[in-house]
């Protein structure tokens, strides 16, 4: 399927993959106020054997074919609470 992904204006590091370039209609209004303006980042075939860095290309093709998009976020990252020297994961 070719794809094409979008990054919001407001939230850069989040992406939008669509299977039709310019047609935002599927994506709920609140990702749109969230991401503020799309602005194209690629286009990228994509089949269920793709390579992803981070992501997984089966998941991506699913849930287009479901909902018509795939939104892409940043992955969680550690947070650190420093406690009187010891460090500990917060979850």
């Amino acid at each position: 399927m070719k794809c094409s992904i979008y990054r919001g204006k407001r939230k850069e590091d989040h992406y939008v993959y669509l299977a039709e370039a310019d047609n935002f209609d599927p994506i709920p209004d609140a990702i749109k106020r969230l991401m503020g303006e799309f602005v194209l980042a690629m286009e990228l075939e994509i089949t269920p054997e793709s390579k992803l860095a981070g992501n997984n290309a089966e998941e991506i093709l699913e849930k287009i074919e479901e909902q018509g998009f795939f939104l892409q976020m940043p992955p969680k990252h550690e947070v650190l609470n420093v406690k009187v020297g010891n460090y500990e994961r917060k979850r």
